[in-house]
């Protein structure tokens, strides 16, 4: 779990982004194999009243869509009610 305070929706894609990008960028000795990683994110206010348990089952929700639908990719939600028919995917390679 990665927390980023202070930053907008846009901006935390970025960074998100960001780390996508070099983790996927990353080569290693004798492994021809791209490692990739599927991310999924929750963006809440400072006054936000769900515990860290819960925003880490609503990311890991998003997570586990992000795998389904493409892997090496961000999935978040599009609301803060954070149900599963918001999410969507952002950060795809094309």
């Amino acid at each position: 779990m990665i927390l980023l305070p202070n930053l907008s929706k846009p901006l935390a894609i970025n960074v998100l982004e960001s780390l996508r990008h070099a983790i996927s960028g990353t080569k290693y000795h004798r492994i021809e194999e791209t490692l990739t990683i599927s991310i999924g994110f929750c963006n809440v206010d400072s006054d936000c009243a769900l515990t860290d348990r819960e925003l880490e089952k609503i990311a890991n929700n998003a997570k586990s869509f992000a795998k389904a639908h493409g892997k090496n990719c961000i999935a978040t939600y599009a609301r803060e009610s954070f149900e599963e028919k918001d999410l969507y995917i952002v950060g795809a390679d094309v």
